[in-house]
């Protein structure tokens, strides 16, 4: 059963300008420790700016499936959103979140990106 679908499209230089004004702070405003490492990683800007873009994103598509908005415990660090080794995002939680959000839900999360824009969306499903 459909417990709720969240969307968000956002264009890329909107995360650039941030990131430019805030650097580090606006980095652990966004992503989780995780996040960060496989971020380290990218030597090229423009990946790293998609890579903000995307689960920037991932992240608000997530909450507005869930309904909740973002609150208390509920923030984008303790969201995580890692590729499988086939390429596929997916969403994992934190343990603070999981403790705070109903149970048995599976999470379904797409990212696309286009030049300018990247575009998430988010089916939640309760089991």
């Amino acid at each position: 059963m459909i417990y709720g679908i969240g969307v968000d499209i956002l264009k890329i230089e909107r995360i650039v300008n941030l990131y430019d004004k805030f650097q580090s702070k606006f980095i652990t405003k966004i992503l989780s420790d995780s996040e960060y490492v496989i971020f380290k990683k990218f030597n090229n800007i423009e990946k790293q700016n998609s890579y903000l873009a995307k689960r920037f994103a991932a992240k608000e598509a997530f909450v507005k499936a869930l309904g909740t908005g973002f609150r208390d415990k509920l923030t984008m660090p303790n969201i995580s959103v890692i590729n499988n080794s086939y390429g596929k995002p997916e969403i994992f939680l934190s343990k603070e979140v999981s403790e705070i959000i109903p149970q048995n839900l599976c999470f379904f999360l797409s990212l696309s990106d286009e030049k300018e824009y990247v575009v998430a969306y988010v089916v939640i499903e309760r089991n």
